[in-house]
């Protein structure tokens, strides 16, 4: 489970193959990452991918990561299959805050899959198909920031 992916692979039946392409926009100041997915059933079914998902990176995600929102489309920021048709990887919500994101290469509908208040840092999948993931507790209410009683 979780088989990462880099540029491009195949699922892990073997059936579907995920292409990531990343290309500028200084227009909009981000990144777009585009996903294409094809069947390998036939060498004709290969040679038409579809795209099936079109999205931005701002960069401007969280600086507490040891990359930043305009990490998001580059090939550090690793995709895994989840199951043989669907794939996640972090990428940031409307808050910049890095969410675990799928994007399903059948139906190329995409949802993020946590809703972490703080960025998560990693995932996997457990053999049963739950998704682990590492973030940080939020700050309580009223907290004290230790940096604040070290400059007093």
């Amino acid at each position: 489970m979780g088989e990462r992916v880099e540029t491009g692979t195949t699922s892990p039946d073997g059936i579907r193959y995920l292409l990531r392409l990343v290309h500028g926009d200084v227009e909009r100041n981000g990144d777009w990452m585009d996903l294409f997915t094809g069947s390998l059933e036939s060498l004709d079914a290969a040679a038409h991918p579809r795209s099936c998902a079109h999205l931005l990176a701002t960069g401007l995600a969280s600086t507490r990561l040891e990359f930043s929102g305009d990490a998001d489309p580059t090939s550090i920021n690793l995709i895994h299959w989840v199951n043989n048709t669907q794939v996640a990887f972090l990428w940031n919500d409307a808050n910049g805050i890095h969410q675990v994101m799928s994007v399903d290469m059948l139906s190329c509908k995409h949802r993020f899959l946590t809703h972490s208040a703080t960025d998560v840092n990693s995932f996997i999948f457990a053999s049963d198909g739950s998704l682990l993931f590492d973030a940080l507790i939020p700050r309580a209410l009223g907290a004290v920031d230790s940096r604040s009683l070290m400059s007093a």
